[in-house]
Order: structure tokens, then sequence, then C-alpha cells
């Protein structure tokens, strides 16, 4: 009687199993794209929006805003003025905020590199040798690391996985 329902137990755990992994197949058949493809396009996507948006002034901005909303909402002409006056000034603070990011970057930036400078002139002629290569191959190990898409925020970074014969033949 025990073996008859640990064989009862069993079979309705392979099954589930089974069940289960056949459920995950489908779904991946169903989507052809693999997770790195999709992540590769949203990142593209990401890219693309978020320059189209860096060279554009926030009067154009704005009004691109306004007209992609008005084909959902139909505003009113008051509405669509409001709207776009709205936009405007979100635009141009977002811009400020932008320039005031990025000069502040470079601010940082020139003072690392004063600082790297300043530290350089503390050491001998030797000194500094050993230093620029001990960067040079800091350097290196970082171009090398499997996490520098990670780092860098991932973004269009993606590429896709490809298939050899050798993983296909194992399934």
């Amino acid at each position: 009687m025990k073996k008859l329902l640990s064989m009862a137990v069993f079979m309705a755990g392979l099954t589930g199993v089974t069940y289960a992994q056949s459920t995950n197949t489908e779904i991946d058949n169903k989507d052809p794209k693999t997770k790195e493809v999709r992540q590769e396009r949203k990142g593209r996507m990401h890219m693309k929006r978020h320059g189209a948006i860096m060279n554009k002034t926030a009067e154009e901005i704005a009004q691109a805003k306004t007209d992609r909303l008005d084909k959902e909402l139909k505003f009113t002409d008051k509405q669509k003025k409001d709207v776009y006056a709205y936009h405007l000034t979100q635009a141009q603070e977002w811009k400020a905020k932008a320039e005031a990011r990025k000069a502040e970057r470079q601010a940082r930036m020139n003072e690392m590199k004063a600082d790297r400078q300043a530290f350089e002139n503390l050491l001998t002629a030797e000194q500094k040798e050993i230093y620029k290569n001990k960067l040079a191959e800091r350097k290196q190990r970082f171009e090398k690391s499997p996490r520098k898409e990670h780092r860098k925020g991932g973004k269009g970074n993606f590429k896709p996985v490809e298939t050899t014969d050798e993983s296909t033949d194992k399934v």
C-alpha cells in the first residue's frame, strides 16, 4: 500500500513538473525574441527618445507633448493653450536642471583631474611611471569586466544571444 501511494505521489509530481516545463516552452515559442533582444530594443528606444528630447528646444518638446495628448484627449483651443503653457514651463525647468547637472558633472571632473595632478606632483618620475602603469592595468580590467554594461547603466549595450548548433542539440 505504501509503495502504491509513494508511486502515485511520484507520478503526480512528475506530471506537475512536466506540465510546468511544457507551459514555459509554449510561452518561449510564442515569443521568439529572447530576453536580451527585448532589453536591447528597450534600451535603444529609450536612447532614441532621450536623445531626441535633448536635441529639441523647450518649445518643441512642449508642442510635441501637447499634440500627442491632443490626439487622444481632443482639447478645446483654450485647453490646448493651457496644456502647452504647462508643458512649456515643465520643459524649461527640465532643460535648466539638465544644464545644471551637466555643469556640476563637468566641475566634479575638473576637480578630480586637479586632485590627481596634485597627487602626481608629489611623486618621483619612477613612481609616476609605476602609478600610470597601475592605472592602465585597472582600465584594462574594467574594459574586460563582464559587469561593464551594468556600470554604464546598460542602456543600449545589450547584444542578442546567438544560438549555436551545440546549444540546440542539447535540448
